[in-house]
Formats: C-alpha cells, structure tokens, sequence
C-alpha cells in the first residue's frame, strides 16, 4: 500500500516537474537494469531502442508494436520505451525473448552503439541531442496535415527529417515531405503479422458476432474519424438490406459519435466498439468481405491501410474507396465512385474471389518482411559511407 502510494504520488509530482528533471530521475532508477540486460544478451544484434508515446497493451495495435516484435524475432535486442505511464513496469519487463518494455532509457548515453526510432514527431525532445555513434530512424507514417495542429509538430517533423541517419515512410505521397533532406529514405507500406490472422475454419467468432451470422457479415475494423464515408456506408447497408454489417474500432470526436448512432438506427449495422488486437481474428476471419470506406483527402491519400493487409490475411476479399496504397494489389477491389463500390461488394458477397490469392498476399506483405527491409536500407548506409 506504501508502495502505491509513492508511485501516485510520483504520478501526481510529474506533471509540475520540467520534462529533463523527470527523465534525470527517471534514469536514476534504471542505472543497472540496461547494462545488465545487454549484457544478458550478448548474442543479439542492436540495441534497437523504440521511442513511443502509446503503452505496449494499447488495444490499438500500431505499426511500432508490429516492428518491435519482428525485430526481436530476428535476433535484435528491443526495447520499446513508452512515456504511457498505462505500462505496468517501473523501469524494465521483458516481453518476450529480446524485447523488453521501459519506462525510461535510463543510462543509454552510456552505450557504445544502439538504433533509436521514432514515429512520434513530438517525441523528438527524448532522442535529441543524439551522439553521432548512435543511429537513428525517422519513421513517417501519416500524413503531416494529420498533426500540423499540434503546437511545434512541423518543426520536430522537420527537425528529425534533416537529423535521421535513415527515413522510413509508408506511402508514396509521404515522399515529398522527406525529399527536403539528403538523408537516404526508403518506402516501407504497412503490414501484418500473418501468422496472427486466421481463416473461418481455423477459428471461432466472437460471442457478440456470432448471433449476426445468420447472414452474411461484412466488417469494418479501425478508427472511425473524420476521413469514414457515412454517406457511402448508409448506401450499402440499404442496398444489401439482407447482410449485416459491423464496425470494430474507436470512434473520435462527437460529430463522429452522432453519425455513427445515425448509422447503426439501421437495423442491419451493428456498432460493437474497441477489441484488442489479441481479439480481432475472431471477427475478422468471419467477414464476407472487409471494407475500407475512406473519403478520399490530403490525409487519406497518403495512408497505407493496415486494416488491408490484416483482411487480406484472413482471407477476406476488400473493397475500398480508391485509395493510391490500396491500388497497388489486384487483390482489393478499390472503387472509383460509390457505385463502383456497391458493385464490388456484391461481387465479393457472391464470392468472386480467389482466397488463396488473398493469403498469398499478405505473406508477402509480413511485418518481418518489412522489418527485414529497414534494417537492410539501415545496413546499405553503412555499406556506402567512405571509409
């Protein structure tokens, strides 16, 4: 009871502390824990140390998260260090072989070497000033328009973007706000652990899908925002009156709220919220088609879906709106109008697919894959550089 009350205390302090005050502390506690865990190691490549601001158990599942385990996987030391003070861990907590979660860098000044990442511009302050010994990966996943918001964000952006030894970005569009630097900068799209997923006859549904399985069940998995076509969701669910149709994921913003309890007046659409990434195969794998309903802006046309590499694993035929990420498989069906739209569900419904094409897919579309390929442009830098 002392000890949890320290700790809310300690809670309670920081948010009148100066940022370099808490991470002085911080390091304090962790003085032994990181040299010791290196030394525990000592076969493994790295260490490769992941700056996020998301807890390691978010119930959304985010790209870093995906990283952090293929490159522990293949034989890094990873340590994924949130400013979440959600994570259950004081200073160190090993995950699984070669990845720990921290809740602060402790002593890493000291290191002789190590990779640092960042997909958090205003993050930066926790890696600069970074010693030239030290690497370190910018990657830029979503548009800067997202976050330009966000007082100081386009100069952190900026600031990462002429410091980092590689960038890394998601989609084609992104390239132009990398192109500024001379830094070298390789196209890494999104992913999916594809061994996570499963196809209908490996898994059973959820409790809540299953009394929707009398019909066809077609599925929405993410957030739900600004960017979700509602316009085109209530056309489809009018069309297709005999399929149900659910949403899974995080709605944001009251506006949002509205069209959603808008939308689910329909009898035939079923809002069931946020699932752990643990939980979604059960729904997924039951879809008769995923969609990925976007409205197409600065910010959308610069996304690579998750979602779309996640149905595809799960063999479940897409149709999207006409997304530039989503135009490159022949596997998802991306639509040009909402007509076209409509036409291509009804042709996945009648199953006009090829599911072995749609596994196919995703294992070429692993995360290892793609963690594979950042430390390979990573390693082509140092290959390059005059000796």
């Amino acid at each position: 009871m002392v000890m949890k009350s320290k700790a809310r205390l300690w809670d309670q302090m920081k948010c009148l502390l100066p940022r370099r005050f808490i991470r002085r502390c911080q390091a304090i506690t962790s003085t032994k824990a990181l040299p010791e865990i290196i030394s525990s190691n000592p076969d493994r490549k790295g260490p490769i140390i992941i700056i996020s601001g998301d807890r390691w158990d978010s119930p959304l599942h985010q790209r870093y998260h995906s990283l952090a385990k293929a490159w522990a996987g293949q034989g890094y030391l990873v340590i994924y260090t949130s400013t979440n003070q959600n994570d259950a861990v004081s200073t160190f907590k090993e995950i699984e072989p070669g990845l720990y979660i921290a809740r602060a860098l402790g002593t890493w000044i000291d290191l002789p070497e190590a990779i640092f990442y960042i997909s958090t511009a205003y993050l930066s302050y926790l890696v600069f000033p970074l010693p030239k010994r030290f690497k370190l990966i910018y990657d830029y996943i979503d548009d800067i328009a997202l976050h330009a918001h966000i007082p100081g964000y386009i100069d952190a952006h900026d600031r990462l973007v002429q410091n980092a030894t590689l960038i890394a970005y998601s989609a084609d569009k992104l390239k132009v706000h990398v192109e500024k630097s001379r830094n070298p900068a390789v196209l890494i799209p999104n992913g999916v652990d594809a061994s996570h997923f499963k196809t209908a006859d490996q898994i059973e549904p959820a409790e809540d899908l299953m009394p929707l399985l009398g019909k066809q069940v077609v599925g929405y998995n993410g957030t739900i925002a600004e960017w979700f076509d509602f316009e085109l969701m209530h056309k489809i669910a009018k069309t297709y009156s005999e399929t149900n149709f659910v949403i899974v994921g995080k709605t944001y913003g009251a506006k949002v709220d509205d069209e959603v309890a808008n939308l689910t007046r329909r009898s035939n659409v079923h809002f069931l919220g946020v699932r752990n990434y643990s939980e979604l195969p059960s729904y997924t794998a039951h879809y008769s088609a995923g969609l990925i309903p976007f409205i197409l802006s600065e910010v959308t046309l610069s996304v690579s879906p998750v979602k779309l590499f996640e149905y595809f694993a799960a063999g479940v035929p897409v149709i999207s709106t006409d997304l530039p990420e989503c135009r490159k498989y022949s596997t998802c069906l991306a639509s040009k109008s909402h007509d076209e739209f409509i036409a291509n569900l009804g042709r996945a419904l009648n199953g006009e697919f090829d599911r072995e094409a749609l596994l196919s897919e995703a294992r070429r579309n692993d995360w290892r894959i793609r963690a594979r390929g950042i430390m390979d442009a990573l390693a082509n830098i140092a290959d390059q550089r005059p000796m």
